[in-house]
């Protein structure tokens, strides 16, 4: 999936990066809890490079209550007043596959 999105004030998009990257950093393991179950999140950045002024990048691994974990790996660009997030979710995804999402990002961001 990618998601792209275009503001007016470019700084918004470059603030609202640089929190994301700082929240990682203070909290990389969180349990919610969804309808009575609880689904613990490890979440570890992954510094990336995309065409954009800043980049940012994701893995993180959710525990559901089967036991089952499912992983998502992002990674977002920003370039100007432009915004573009590619996501990759499984049972199987790694960081190998960081260099896709860039691509695809870096096709948004021109």
């Amino acid at each position: 999936m990618i998601t792209a999105l275009a503001v007016k004030d470019p700084s918004v998009l470059a603030g609202q990066t640089k929190k994301a990257t700082d929240a990682l950093a203070q909290c990389s393991t969180f349990t919610i809890e969804v309808g009575g179950q609880k689904v613990t999140t490890q979440t570890q950045p992954l510094p990336q490079k995309t065409s954009g002024d800043q980049s940012t990048g994701a893995l993180s691994t959710q525990v559901l209550p089967s036991g089952q974990k499912v992983t998502t790996l992002t990674v977002t660009g920003v370039k100007g007043n432009l915004g573009a997030t590619a996501i990759k979710t499984g049972t199987a995804v790694t960081a190998d596959s960081a260099a896709d999402l860039v691509k695809l990002v870096n096709a948004v961001l021109g």
